[in-house]
């Protein structure tokens, strides 16, 4: 009882605060398990680890401990390592909906070429845990992603009612896919007689150099998800169609799309005076034009630095794809990856490059010499990185 209520002391409350209610020198395993938890929070993962394994020579295969130490491999991209204490741990609760989706997600992510005994297994976990909470989101999704790494696309229950993408992936990493990817999921879309659904909540509004990330393939999805630049930094979204769309029941029916914080008259002035702004001040072009100007000096970064695989992007949506090693495209450490992050940040440059897929999203309003300045910065902190061989060192 004293463990779980440490676990859920050292994942609720501040680390700091959880730091000082179980200092070093509180040696019950209750105190040292909750510190551990605290440090992993911190980003401390190596103290954490050496807690979690004087625990586990104390305590072998306890499942607590196991999650931990998956957990922190798992952020640190040694994710073959989280599989192993997954395993473990789910060896000795095998039906714990959390560790079942935790040892799913792990050999999902530890597949990047199709291993079809690891997807199998990450199947047989995630039903398992359906069977229990049949409402998680996050299993499902994890479900559906398992199936369609697997080659399995015949696992729908019923009709399929819509398609629901982004033009070029967001959080993903900004990847831009090729032009015909929009048109193929169109043509899916109608074959099955269902809607498709276009999320430009990232690439809407001329962020990738059109005014819809959708434009680039020339593709008028059905519906259109909409929020975040347009509001200005203010709580917005907005969702648009056809008028034949919106009139066809259920949606028309009364009630079917109303929404209890819909229609906030601040957040409406606020879209109106982005969408204003964006429209008088050329920010659709401005983005376009230091968009391409911003990709030709991050390109050659790809010839200069042995750790960056690839760059890519449209208008002021790209990204830098940092690599151990440019022949397997091994991603470069997370830890690492921090390290870059502050290292920019040190210079004065806010970036996203505490992942392997380094997102740059700057501005609309951005000029060239901002992009020459912050671009003197990324060619200073990687040479940093190149000279210390920091992917070697890991």
């Amino acid at each position: 009882f004293k463990r779980i209520k440490a676990k859920i002391k050292g994942f609720m409350e501040q680390p700091q605060k959880v730091l000082r209610d179980f200092p070093s020198t509180d040696t019950s395993i209750a105190a040292r398990y909750g510190r551990s938890i605290a440090l992993y929070r911190l980003g401390r993962t190596a103290e954490a680890l050496a807690i979690i394994d004087g625990l586990l020579k104390e305590i072998p295969n306890d499942p607590h401990f196991l999650e931990l130490k998956g957990q922190i491999y798992f952020e640190t991209g040694k994710v073959k390592d989280a599989v192993v204490c997954y395993r473990a741990s789910v060896k000795q609760r095998p039906h714990a909906p959390t560790l079942n989706i935790l040892l799913a997600h792990s050999l999902i992510e530890s597949s990047p070429i199709r291993n079809p005994e690891e997807l199998e297994e990450a199947i047989r976990a995630l039903k398992l845990t359906l069977d229990k909470d049949p409402e998680n989101v996050f299993a499902w999704r994890l479900l559906a992603g398992a199936y369609g790494k697997n080659g399995q696309t015949d696992f729908s229950a019923g009709a399929l009612a819509a398609i629901i993408v982004e033009p070029m992936q967001g959080t993903n990493g900004n990847i831009i896919p090729p032009n015909d990817y929009l048109p193929a999921l169109k043509e899916v879309a109608k074959e099955f007689n269902a809607l498709l659904i276009v999320d430009e909540m990232i690439t809407g509004f001329g962020r990738t150099g059109k005014y819809w990330g959708s434009h680039h393939s020339g593709v008028a999805p059905d519906i259109v998800t909409l929020g975040k630049q347009f509001g200005g930094g203010y709580p917005v979204a907005a969702l648009m169609s056809s008028e034949k769309i919106v009139n066809t029941p259920p949606w028309s029916n009364p009630s079917g799309s109303s929404s209890s914080y819909g229609g906030n008259p601040l957040g409406s002035a606020a879209a109106n005076a982005a969408l204003k702004i964006i429209e008088e001040e050329g920010l659709v072009e401005n983005s376009r034009r230091v968009g391409d100007y911003f990709l030709s000096k991050l390109k050659q970064f790809e010839e200069k630095h042995s750790f960056i695989g690839q760059v890519r992007g449209a208008g002021l949506f790209l990204a830098i794809e940092m690599v151990k090693d440019k022949e397997t495209k091994e991603p470069l450490p997370k830890k690492i990856c921090q390290q870059i992050f502050m290292e920019h940040l040190k210079r004065g440059l806010l970036t996203m490059s505490y992942a392997p897929s380094f997102r740059i999203q700057p501005s609309m309003t951005i000029d060239e010499g901002t992009v020459d300045h912050s671009v003197a910065i990324m060619e200073e902190v990687f040479n940093w990185v190149e000279k210390e061989r920091l992917w070697e060192k890991v």
